[in-house]
């Protein structure tokens, strides 16, 4: 309960939402969440203070951090991407196309 696997950090800019369930829509979003110690949801059948759930892990305690720190670690964040890979053809979706308008 409440573990998941963490994935790469190579492309991250381009694979939002984050996050298990895709709640985050955006790396500002990610980095206070992990700086509050965790997800405060308002409304729903989630809603509740993540920085007190139990199934948490220990490392994530809360951190402060600077607005100069956060767009730093954004700008850091979004330097691992490799537009060079994302557009070459060969790595593609090979089902991208409607194969039912083939003729």
């Amino acid at each position: 309960m409440g573990r998941f696997r963490v994935p790469s950090l190579r492309n991250l800019a381009f694979t939002a939402p984050y996050f298990h369930d895709g709640s985050a829509a955006s790396l500002t979003e990610v980095i206070e969440a992990y700086s509050n110690g965790g997800r405060k949801i308002e409304d729903g059948i989630y809603k509740g203070d993540g920085s007190k759930n139990p199934y948490k892990h220990a490392f994530i305690s809360g951190f402060s951090i600077s607005a100069a720190d956060k767009i730093n670690l954004i700008n850091f964040l979004q330097s691992l991407s490799d537009t060079g890979f994302i557009n070459n053809p060969a790595y593609q979706n090979p089902f991208s196309y409607d194969e039912t308008k083939k003729k």
